[in-house]
């Protein structure tokens, strides 16, 4: 699996495993509310407001709302802002 170019990125500034170990705690297709909120460190009514933006990525299976992990993890290096000079995936 492709390690998205923030994640990478703030690894190798902070030298931390804690994203890390929260990206091996994604281990499945889709994520819950609850594992965005968490992931995001938002409050879940933050993360539910999410969901219900037009650009963000979800499904919904009888009336659950699951996000497709690959589609989140790209929304969010799409929406990160690198300070100058920085590349994403470098």
């Amino acid at each position: 699996m492709r390690v998205p170019a923030c994640i990478a990125l703030l690894t190798a500034l902070f030298k931390e495993d804690s994203i890390t170990n929260e990206m091996k705690q994604l281990n499945h297709d889709y994520l819950t509310i609850n594992e965005v909120k968490d992931y995001l460190n938002i409050s879940q009514s933050k993360a539910y407001e999410l969901a219900h933006r037009n650009a963000f990525p979800i499904c919904r299976f009888d009336g659950s709302i699951r996000i497709p992990k690959d589609s989140f993890l790209a929304w969010i290096e799409t929406r990160t802002l690198l300070p100058g000079g920085l590349m994403p995936g470098a």
